[in-house]
């Protein structure tokens, strides 16, 4: 298994590569082109990630995670390089006509992934109480 440490250093990473090629390869500030938009998505997906790992710090819910569920931090690490993956695609200059829904169907997985991990932060936050009662 992967320590919270080292998936929170490997996301970190991540997303500082993907916000330096941003930077470097110059994409419109603006934002005004499909690629530079979902671009900017795999560094919010990363963010959103470092958000999630930071809950499982707080509210120490690796503690309380069904053992029988894929570990949340997992699919939010996932997410993370589905997007990287995806926005590294849209980058390629071998993206022509014949592939451009390679990299959008990387992105719907990893914002399902994403989701996925909201919702059961959500759900996990909500019944903590009645976990660390235990009355669950």
């Amino acid at each position: 298994m992967l320590s919270l440490k080292t998936l929170t250093w490997a996301t970190v990473l991540i997303t500082v590569v993907m916000a330096g090629l941003y930077a470097i390869l110059g994409l419109p500030p603006g934002l005004d082109t499909y690629y530079g938009v979902l671009y900017f998505h795999s560094i919010g997906i990363g963010i959103a990630a470092l958000a999630t790992y930071l809950v499982i710090s707080i509210f120490n819910l690796q503690k309380y995670e069904p053992p029988i569920d894929f570990p949340i931090s997992y699919r939010a690490y996932a997410a993370v390089v589905f997007a990287c993956v995806g926005g590294l695609l849209y980058l390629s200059p071998f993206l022509d006509a014949s592939l451009p829904d390679i990299p959008l169907a990387l992105y719907v997985v990893a914002f399902i992934l994403i989701g996925d991990v909201g919702g059961a932060l959500f759900v996990q936050l909500a019944i903590l109480p009645r976990k660390q009662g235990r009355t669950y």
